[in-house]
């Protein structure tokens, strides 16, 4: 099924504390939590839907083979992975990077106590 980017927007604004922004212009749209960008999706009218994220080393790696993957240029040495979203299959792969660049961005350098809330990671 291919997606749209009104429901990755939607997808990217659940999260709690999560806003759009601007910072390069009225074009290219970011996702922030806590100031901090944790997703960057192609613009509403780019001819394919792909997203941007911070990920782990381990979810990189995972999924760096796959060929809807790329290293998005400026940010990819950071540890962004970039997706293309074309089927379901990719869909699901840049949700979940999503979720995890989420809680990579907003729990970063806090360390985590018992009975702490858990970042949305599945």
């Amino acid at each position: 099924m291919r997606r749209s980017f009104r429901e990755l927007e939607a997808f990217c604004l659940q999260f709690s504390g999560a806003y759009a922004d601007y910072p390069w212009g009225p074009d290219t749209i970011v996702f922030k939590v806590e100031g901090h960008i944790f997703a960057m999706p192609s613009s509403a009218g780019a001819a394919a839907l792909s997203v941007a994220c911070k990920v782990s080393p381990t979810f990189r790696e995972a999924y760096r083979a796959h060929p809807a993957t790329y290293t998005p240029p400026y940010v990819g040495r950071f540890g962004w992975l970039g997706i293309e979203v074309t089927d379901d299959e990719t869909w699901d792969m840049a949700t979940a990077a999503i979720e995890e660049s989420y809680a990579l961005v907003r729990f970063r350098g806090r360390r985590r106590r018992p009975g702490s809330e858990t970042p949305p990671i599945s």
